[in-house]
């Protein structure tokens, strides 16, 4: 997920973002039990409160010590994340994270992801940028930036029109760059323990996992619609057309694997790639 990440930064010249992983922790249900704040909504639905996980999150990062080498810490998890106080969708958020937290006790984000089809991969690029020092478009600490744009850090509901910053965005984290730049922060260094990572991205995971199984895990039985089922002529371009079995269509489409070669209405090359389901040169 990382270098997908980095990848919707590639349209910045300053700064130029890279990502580096320094470790990875598999927390315990002990460990869990002190910053996880919970309600059981159903017996098989669990929420997270976002504000209040996140507040003892930090706190007990900042208390582990095992964390020391990070810039930001991003907690990726399969509960149910809610925000009452800063989402507008019915208090459900995909992720939360301190503004400008980079580098400070304030470096940490939770982040929900169903670990089947890189759901939550809008999110942790959002959470990254956030905790970068990128404000939510149309929010309080950006009212200029329009958010119906639908631009990475729009806060509304709609599903991002752009796969990229807004230019209003990407000023702020100029600004804070360029404010730092004689500084000795610690996020312009390059860390001194990195664990490899690969270049892959999602569209290369699914060749070993059947992808519209992972989107679709209520069909058993779901699989790629034949190439000459009558929905394949109707699918957009980075869409993909999941059957429930042989014959019988989902009824919706699935947003194609970011990194999915694709074709534009202008006639596209193999520099294109799909992310968050639009086709744009990589």
């Amino acid at each position: 997920m990382l270098h997908t990440a980095e990848v919707y930064f590639r349209d910045l010249e300053c700064p130029d973002i890279e990502l580096y992983l320094v470790g990875l922790d598999n927390t315990t249900k002990e460990e869990e039990d002190k910053f996880e704040v919970t309600q059981t909504v159903k017996p098989n639905i669990i929420h997270m409160d976002g504000p209040f996980t996140l507040a003892f999150l930090q706190e007990w990062v900042e208390e582990s010590g095992k964390f020391n080498e990070s810039d930001i810490v991003i907690l990726l998890t399969k509960r149910i994340i809610v925000d009452y106080i800063g989402n507008p969708l019915f208090g459900l958020a995909a992720g939360v994270s301190y503004l400008d937290g980079i580098c400070t006790p304030l470096r940490v984000g939770l982040v929900y992801d169903t670990g089947r089809d890189f759901w939550g991969l809008r999110s942790l690029i959002q959470q990254i940028a956030h905790l970068l020092g990128t404000p939510w478009d149309e929010g309080y600490q950006a009212p200029n930036c329009l958010g119906q744009e639908g631009h990475l850090m729009s806060i509304g509901p709609v599903f991002p029109l752009y796969p990229t910053l807004s230019n209003c965005t990407k000023y702020y984290l100029l600004q804070k760059y360029q404010d730092n730049l004689y500084n000795e922060s610690c996020w312009m260094d390059t860390p001194k323990s990195i664990m490899p990572r690969t270049n892959e991205l999602p569209v290369h995971y699914f060749v070993k996992e059947d992808f519209c199984k992972s989107s679709n895990p209520w069909y058993p039985e779901a699989q790629y619609c034949p190439y000459d089922h009558p929905v394949q002529n109707k699918t957009p371009i980075c869409n993909v057309a999941c059957c429930k079995n042989e014959t019988t269509f989902t009824g919706l489409y699935s947003k194609s694997p970011d990194g999915t070669n694709c074709t534009g209405e202008d006639g596209g090359d193999e520099e294109k790639v799909c992310l968050l389901s639009k086709c744009v040169t990589r």
